[in-house]
């Protein structure tokens, strides 16, 4: 394989067998494109030479496995993306959920770098309801989840996102809430008071325990193949208390059909839908 190039077909297809085999991951259910993208990137941030090289250290290492399957993630590139679906949140959805329910449940699926789960534990902290929400964030490996508890963020995405977090209604600044050390920022509001943390590759791997009143799982369907996504919207649907919401982003083309059949549209241009 040229490392200057995407793996071909062929070897793409042996590394989504023998991942299958060894791991009972099947990376088959992933969009073709933009995993074969990513297989590419894995090899070459590796330095191996060959697909082969890569099986063989995913064989005879259960610590590097986790760290290919956090490598194949795609991370989030800013704090409160799309502020209009934030200011929904603030402004309707939540107070509306709060004042039916009182207390309330919100699922986070696949936290790759907390971005998305941090903006909404700010909004929480703004609107004063944390107290009344329970949090499941699962990330995709052991490696993101340390990531997303280490509470490490990069200053220019904290700079670039200011604006996003004022157009969603923000009250301060978004540097607020971090506080730097030497050349790291780390996020200052808690990450484990309202938050249950837990690893699942997939969404639908886990097993809950409780169903939701929120599922927050917004670009991330578009990197799934038409069977993954339909099975993760199926379970989303069973998790979600009637009246729920579910939030999966204004990119993702899915087949409208089964929102149809089992959701109330609240915002079509933000992707927002309520369970019947």
């Amino acid at each position: 394989m040229n490392l200057l190039n995407e793996i071909s077909l062929v070897d793409y297809m042996n590394l989504v067998r023998q991942v299958r085999e060894i791991t009972g991951v099947d990376l088959g259910e992933f969009a073709t494109a933009s995993l074969r993208r990513r297989l590419t990137r894995c090899i070459q941030l590796h330095n191996f030479r060959f697909p082969d090289m890569l099986v063989a250290r995913i064989r005879e290492d259960p610590l590097f496995t986790d760290t290919f399957f956090a490598d194949l993630m795609v991370e989030s590139t800013e704090f409160f993306r799309d502020p209009g679906m934030w200011l929904l949140l603030r402004e309707t959805l939540l107070p509306e959920l709060i004042s039916k329910k009182g207390n309330i449940k919100i699922w986070v699926p696949s936290c790759v770098s907390g971005d998305e789960l941090y903006s909404l534990i700010i909004l929480l902290h703004e609107m004063e309801v944390l107290s009344n929400v329970r949090i499941l964030a699962t990330c995709p490996s052991q490696k993101n989840l340390e990531h997303v508890l280490s509470g490490i963020t990069r200053r220019d995405k904290i700079v670039s996102s200011n604006e996003n977090y004022l157009l969603a209604g923000g009250k301060n600044q978004l540097t607020d809430y971090f506080t730097s050390k030497g050349i790291l920022y780390y996020k200052t509001l808690p990450m484990d008071s309202h938050i249950d943390f837990d690893v699942s590759f997939l969404p639908s791997e886990k097993k809950l325990s409780a169903s939701f009143d929120l599922i927050l799982f917004r670009n991330q369907l578009l990197y799934f193949g038409k069977h993954l996504q339909n099975l993760t919207l199926s379970f989303f649907h069973q998790n979600l208390h009637q009246g729920g919401i579910l939030v999966i982003g204004h990119k993702e083309q899915i087949d409208l059909s089964f929102f149809a059949e089992n959701y109330l549209i609240v915002n079509a241009e933000e992707k927002i839908y309520r369970k019947k």
